[in-house]
């Protein structure tokens, strides 16, 4: 599809929050990456499967990731 897929500190920051507990330590981060960007990213592109060529980013809104374009 062409998509560049950009990111900020943010979001990295996020990820290791949500992604991390003091029993299991980084074991959930992969669930964390699925559940706050995949299953978004995966979203959008079904709700719009003609989408290419285009920038996107996600940043950290309202205790979630946000899919924007640039």
């Amino acid at each position: 599809r062409s998509v560049t897929l950009s990111w900020d500190r943010d979001v990295i920051e996020f990820l290791v929050a949500k992604g991390y507990s003091k029993k299991l330590g980084a074991r959930p981060l992969q669930r964390a990456v699925e559940r706050h960007v995949s299953v978004p990213l995966a979203r959008l592109f079904s709700e719009n499967p003609g989408r290419k060529d285009c920038g996107l980013k996600l940043v950290v809104a309202d205790d979630q990731i946000v899919v924007e374009s640039n």
